[in-house]
């Protein structure tokens, strides 16, 4: 049965403006993100920009969104073309690239989707189903995709109401904003959202009434003038150099040791201290503890592309086969995608996982 959700947001003690968001399962970090800012834009988030210029050899309108560069929105043929000084509702294809030689602003779309957990709303085009509802039963599914549908075809109609006064350029609706993806993702196991620093509660409320209302009961202020800030208080103070650590301990005595190769992560499982009657009950000890934080550390560090395990060996084929396996059930609460391959040849478990 998946755990219940603590999620934190601490303010950054050098820079006021960021947070950093761990997210809690049980009372143990397995997803962690170092910067979070709500006023930062993300691709298919939704703005109200204002037209700056026309740029028919580019094919559109340079849109004004409130950034250093104002976007591109590419138009067809057929598509009426906006007046400048006019406000649109346009969302984010591309989002902005810096580099050292230039920078390029964002490329825009008026092709509108809002996300709810289980439905994306696209106006004038038929509604897509969130990856939520595949493992809930078929007329449970259909009816939270129903009502998700609803209440966003409501809320957009509202949207549309609010673009026409108030300031403008600004962010209408965030979709790839970290701590959103998070609070959509975990709703249904949410425990609490507990948040130190006033500025950083401020933003968390802000969103929070504009996305997701009915989480509000579950927002908690941390005081910063409290002895124990949030992270001391659940045995998190280092998370950014946790997350980096090359060597991790297990708490029979062994160890994981994570290195990067240009193609692949390395992962290799040591018995260190751990002591047992004989090598066989060893090596299950230590690689049923490895496969659990292995599946827990591939959250919390991201990790993607190929990944290769070296658990301790084996003879017994069929006890090696139970670790992928146990990996196989650990990696089921992962938002990012898992598939565990098998033993190759030289009995090295093989994973793929691509980032959430």
């Amino acid at each position: 049965m998946r755990g219940v959700i603590d999620l934190l947001v601490i303010a950054s003690p050098d820079n006021e403006e960021t947070a950093r968001i761990i997210v809690l399962e049980d009372g143990q970090a397995v997803e962690y993100v170092p910067e979070w800012r709500n006023v930062d834009l993300h691709k298919h988030d939704l703005l109200l920009g204002v037209v700056t210029r026309h740029v028919p050899h580019l094919g559109g309108v340079f849109v004004d969104i409130g950034q250093g560069h104002d976007g591109l929105l590419r138009l067809k043929s057929e598509d009426p073309l906006p007046s400048i000084g006019s406000r649109i509702i346009i969302t984010i294809k591309r989002e902005a690239e810096h580099s050292g030689l230039a920078d390029k602003g964002p490329i825009l779309s008026n092709k509108i989707a809002l996300a709810g957990r289980y439905a994306v709303y696209r106006p004038d085009q038929k509604p897509l189903r969130r990856s939520l509802l595949a493992d809930l039963p078929p007329t449970e599914a259909e009816s939270l995709f129903t009502q998700d549908l609803k209440q966003l075809e409501k809320r957009y109609a509202q949207i549309v109401i609010s673009a026409g006064s108030g300031p403008a350029p600004r962010r209408l609706a965030a979709f790839c904003d970290p701590l959103v993806v998070r609070l959509q993702a975990f709703a249904t196991r949410l425990k609490s959202i507990q948040v130190e620093g006033l500025d950083s509660y401020i933003s968390v409320e802000q969103l929070l009434r504009a996305e997701m209302p009915d989480l509000l009961p579950l927002l908690k202020l941390h005081q910063q003038h409290l002895e124990q800030g949030l992270a001391e208080l659940h045995g998190l103070p280092e998370m950014a150099r946790a997350v980096s650590e090359r060597v991790i301990g297990l708490p029979c005595g062994g160890s994981l040791t994570f290195d990067r190769t240009e193609a692949m992560h390395v992962i290799d499982v040591n018995s260190g201290s751990c002591r047992e009657s004989s090598p066989a009950a060893l090596a299950e000890r230590v690689n049923s503890e490895a496969v659990k934080e292995i599946a827990r550390q591939l959250r919390l560090r991201n990790l993607s592309g190929m990944i290769i395990i070296d658990l301790i060996h084996q003879k017994n084929i069929a006890k090696q086969e139970m670790f992928a396996e146990q990996l196989q059930e650990a990696v089921s609460y992962d938002r990012g995608r898992v598939t565990v391959y098998g033993f190759t040849a030289l009995q090295l478990l093989e994973v793929i996982r691509q980032a959430h």
